[in-house]
C-alpha cells in the first residue's frame, strides 16, 4: 500500500501539497517561538488569572516549607498532585480575600508594609534589619524586592481582611 502511495505522489500537485503543509508547520513553529508559548493560566478568579508560573512557584515554596518541617524529607503522604491542589485552592482563596478587601476599601499602606518587612527575623543581621541579607535572600528565592513587598501586601490585606471579619463575628 505505501508502494502505492509513493508512486502516486510523484506529482507536481504531490509536492505543492507536502510543500503548503510544511509552510503551515514552520510558520505555526515560528509564530510559537517568538511568542514564546505564553504562561498558561490554571484558575481564574473574577477576571484575575492564576498562572502555571505562579502555581509552579507556589508549589515549590510550600514543598520547601514542608520539609524544613519533616527535617529535610517530605512524607510519601505529600505527592505532587496532592500538593499542586491544596496550593491551587489556597491562591484561589487568596486571591478571593483579596478582592473582597479591595471592594471594601481597604488598603495597606507603605509604613504598614515597612514596618513588617523590618519585622522579618529572617532579614536581620546582628538583630537589626540588613539591607544586604535582605536582597540576597531575595535573589535566593528569584524574586524582586518590589515583587515580595507587592506579596507581602496581598497577604497582609487578606490577613487584615480576614481578622477583622472574625472579629466582627
Amino acid at each position: 500500500m505505501l508502494q502505492y502511495i509513493r508512486e502516486r505522489a510523484q506529482g507536481v500537485i504531490a509536492w505543492i501539497i507536502v510543500g503548503a503543509i510544511i509552510l503551515t508547520f514552520a510558520l505555526f513553529g515560528i509564530n510559537q517561538y517568538f511568542s514564546g508559548g505564553g504562561d498558561v493560566s490554571v484558575a481564574k478568579v473574577d477576571g484575575v488569572e492564576i498562572s502555571q508560573g505562579q502555581l509552579q512557584s507556589a508549589a515549590l515554596q510550600q514543598r520547601q516549607r514542608l520539609e524544613q518541617m519533616f527535617g529535610g524529607k517530605l512524607p510519601a503522604m505529600y505527592t505532587d498532585e496532592m500538593l499542586r491542589s491544596q496550593v491551587l485552592q489556597q491562591l484561589i482563596e487568596q486571591e478571593m480575600l483579596v478582592q473582597a478587601a479591595h471592594a471594601s476599601g481597604m488598603r495597606i499602606g507603605d509604613a504598614t508594609l515597612a514596618q513588617t518587612i523590618l519585622g522579618i527575623e529572617a532579614f536581620h543581621e546582628d538583630g537589626k534589619f540588613s539591607n544586604t541579607r535582605y536582597q540576597q535572600l531575595l535573589q535566593r528565592q528569584g524574586m524582586l524586592p518590589g515583587a515580595f513587598e507587592q506579596r507581602v501586601r496581598r497577604d497582609l490585606l487578606a490577613a487584615h481582611f480576614t481578622g477583622g471579619i472574625t472579629d466582627t463575628a
